[in-house]
């Protein structure tokens, strides 16, 4: 009693003391008797299934092996997503719950029903039971099934192993050129009709499916069109725009010229990629700034130009630009004491830039710490993060140290130069390079009295380190498929006569031997007369260069000018016989193009070739994919690349000259990423994603 009132509650000991054991042990039966029927179905049923399986066996195998590369890529796509995402968010991008507790058990039946398969095909015994007798023979008719599975199996490897011997024998040089139609174009064209119906984003990102940057795969990859909360412009322009650019001028006195990082004005898309981002034009009122899924990040400053480059982390980079005045020496004498001092100096504008990348949250720009001639690619254009990074486990090193640059006009001035070369992990001639940096630094601080005091001594950081000695070259760009491209002008290295030494381009291996020399006499048919051919930088980074620089498929784009061989020899007068682009294998052989063209860019395995107005482009096996008869044709960007009719509309094809996108168009842009935009007069904008899963 508790208050006057009963009190009803049991204590909990007590409860359990006085549970019904009856009802318990019905329930334990019941429950017993139905896992017993449930094992019973599932072992009566079990022959059948596993005969089924051991006939699906072969193909399965199959598929799985064929399907494993392409499985592996997209798993180390993944992985090296999310680890970049980690690395500089400092968390997961895709979370996942917690896996339940109770997967365990299932994978443990799992196990025990794979263990029983094993036993019931007969791949082992267990010593205390004895095999029934209907289980003897499954064995062999498992074997069977393979074998009867891989006599075209045997075939197919057959064919694929001839079919290696004669890759075998062109891996070096393309024995013959095909230059007919690989199928009529009429009949490509009809593959894919103006109706052709895309699945969305959303739709594909239901199935599994992710926006990737990878290079277009048929078999693997889908196009979709992107999907966003807001409507596309109607106009194709609203407004211009400033792009980064390099402008070649023509021929000063025998010797080749450019003009570099220029800004040229152009039509601004009112949809423009860059590197993945898209700069949306809103009906001409403001510019935004959005990620590649539409998110807007933030209004967009037209003073942030794109520079086409990535940092370190493979961040896209923009870049703003100022300029000052300075004084710059512009001669050197003699002093009484046989000591060279600047004797004049001459006030000049100097220019540079500004680099930024997009902060954390994309909201606003801050500042980066690039530099073009230390952690650039080579070339700028709209490239992938993995552009231009090395395949090999040699690391790239390189070192401003200030000169004073003499010139051919017998002027001088203070220039810092650029020092490369080659170092393995943990190489014991390795440089400082933090201790050089900060002592380089301190030297840049300096008056440009003190600068020239210093560099006249031999008492710069680059003299204390003899970083002429350990690093050779006065350009060098990353390993691609165990070749780099250096550059250099030590006659001791180039083993030339330095009265007419230049800096030339060569290719070496991952021992740093030189696989070929780029100074070469050679006797010309047509001038009739003996000509000096080397090897030289292109003369633009822009993406006219694409393919200089960098191994791909095992070819490489090279600039190769002709010089009169007289000319050089007696007067050093680079006279130019003439200025072309070939294609080379790692021993120097060239590729044989097509009498006529002009190779006109190299990406992705496939030769972008032109010939009297006209493109086309062919593989790097000789093989025509797309037929020379489009008014035009860009290089490839990741695996597609742009066409033009004669009619004006454009379309996209893969490597396969197969199409991606339809002639449906009045302009297609360049594969940025993930990302394709495109134009047409009666439907407006259109954005398609690459999927894979």
């Amino acid at each position: 009693m508790k208050n006057g009132k009963s009190d009803n509650r049991i204590p909990k000991a007590a409860k359990r003391a006085s549970f019904d054991v009856g009802a318990f042990f019905k329930k334990a039966y019941r429950g017993f008797k139905n896992s017993a029927q449930s094992f019973a179905g599932f072992f009566s049923k079990l022959p059948s299934r596993i005969g089924r399986f051991i006939k699906e066996l072969p193909s399965a195998s199959v598929n799985f092996v064929k399907t494993l590369p392409q499985r592996l890529k997209n798993l180390w796509k993944r992985t090296v997503e999310e680890y970049k995402y980690w690395l500089y968010h400092g968390e997961r991008r895709n979370k996942r719950t917690p896996r339940h507790p109770k997967r365990a058990g299932a994978i443990a039946v799992a196990l025990l029903l794979c263990a029983f398969a094993l036993y019931y095909i007969g791949v082992y015994d267990i010593a205390f039971i004895e095999r029934p007798e209907s289980w003897k023979q499954n064995a062999d008719t498992l074997f069977a099934i393979w074998n009867r599975g891989g006599t075209e199996n045997e075939k197919d490897n057959s064919d694929t192993a001839d079919t290696a011997q004669e890759t075998e024998k062109v891996r070096d040089t393309v024995q013959s050129i095909d230059l007919s139609s690989t199928l009529e174009r009429v009949e490509k064209e009809q593959k894919i009709t103006r109706e052709t119906v895309f699945k969305t984003s959303d739709e594909l990102e239901a199935e599994g499916y992710y926006l990737t940057d990878g290079v277009y795969d048929e078999d693997y990859c889908e196009v979709g069109l992107m999907t966003f909360d807001f409507e596309l412009p109607e106009k194709f322009t609203y407004r211009n725009m400033l792009k980064r650019d390099w402008v070649i001028t023509e021929y000063e006195e025998g010797e080749p010229s450019t003009v570099e990082d220029t800004e040229v004005e152009a039509e601004r898309p009112a949809v423009y990629l860059y590197m993945g981002y898209i700069i949306y034009d809103d009906c001409g009122r403001n510019l935004y700034l959005l990620d590649s899924g539409g998110n807007v990040l933030m209004e967009y400053d037209e003073n942030y130009i794109p520079a086409f480059a990535r940092d370190k982390t493979g961040e896209p980079l923009f870049y703003s630009t100022y300029g000052y005045y300075a004084d710059a020496p512009v001669s050197v004498e003699e002093n009484e004491a046989g000591e060279e001092v600047v004797s004049q100096t001459k006030g000049v504008y100097l220019t540079g830039k500004k680099y930024f990348s997009l902060s954390y949250n994309g909201n606003y720009f801050v500042a980066s710490d690039y530099v073009e001639e230390r952690d650039g690619r080579g070339l700028n254009f709209d490239f992938t993060s993995d552009y231009g990074i090395t395949d090999s486990r040699l690391k790239r090193v390189g070192i401003l140290s200030p000169k004073i640059a003499t010139f051919l006009d017998g002027k001088s001035a203070l220039v810092n130069f650029m020092n490369w070369n080659y170092f393995a992990n943990n190489d014991p001639e390795t440089p400082n390079l933090e201790e050089i940096i900060a002592k380089q630094s301190a030297f840049n601080a300096l008056p440009i009295e003190e600068k020239l005091r210093l560099i006249e001594e031999g008492s710069t950081p680059a003299d204390e380190y003899n970083i002429e000695e350990k690093l050779l070259y006065t350009y060098a760009y990353n390993y691609r498929e165990n070749y780099a491209t250096v550059v250099t002008d030590d006659p001791e290295i180039t083993g030339e006569d330095p009265k007419y030494n230049t800096s030339e381009l060569r290719v070496i291996n991952t021992y740093g031997e030189v696989m070929f020399n780029s100074g070469k006499e050679v006797y010309s048919t047509e001038l009739k007369d003996y000509c000096s051919e080397r090897y030289l930088l292109p003369l633009s980074k822009g993406e006219d260069s694409i393919g200089h620089l960098y191994f791909d498929h095992g070819l490489m784009r090279l600039r190769k000018v002709s010089y009169d061989q007289f000319q050089l020899e007696e007067y050093k007068d680079y006279r130019v016989n003439s200025d072309k682009d070939v294609l080379v294998y790692p021993n120097g052989r060239e590729f044989p193009i097509p009498e006529g063209y002009t190779l006109k860019g190299y990406s992705d395995g496939i030769l972008l070739l032109e010939k009297d107005g006209l493109y086309g482009y062919m593989n790097s096996m000789g093989k025509w994919i797309v037929d020379p008869e489009y008014t035009y044709a860009g290089a490839f960007h990741s695996g597609v690349g742009v066409i033009k009719s004669s009619s004006g509309v454009y379309a996209a094809v893969n490597t396969n000259g197969d199409f991606v996108l339809p002639f449906n168009y009045d302009y297609i842009s360049n594969r940025s990423d993930g990302l394709i935009a495109a134009y047409s007069q009666d439907k407006g904008w259109s954005v398609y994603g690459i999927f894979t899963k």
